[in-house]
């Protein structure tokens, strides 16, 4: 059971980690060149599809432990 709690929260930081540092770098992009919500969409959905992919590949056993 404790082994089920610790993927869970592992899947859910990297996740959040995923989309977080995407959306940051977009808004780091979007601040230098004035364009405000123009990176920080294309990060979110960088991460999301980042987010997303992991999810397959751990749900498909291809990611080592």
């Amino acid at each position: 059971m404790l082994r089920d709690i610790e993927k869970g929260i592992t899947l859910g930081i990297t996740i959040i980690g995923c989309i977080g540092s995407c959306l940051y770098v977009g808004y780091l992009l979007d601040g230098t060149m004035g364009t405000l919500p123009v990176f920080m969409t294309i990060g979110l959905l960088c991460g999301t599809v980042l987010a997303f992919s992991y999810l397959y590949y751990v749900g498909k056993g291809k990611v080592k432990k």
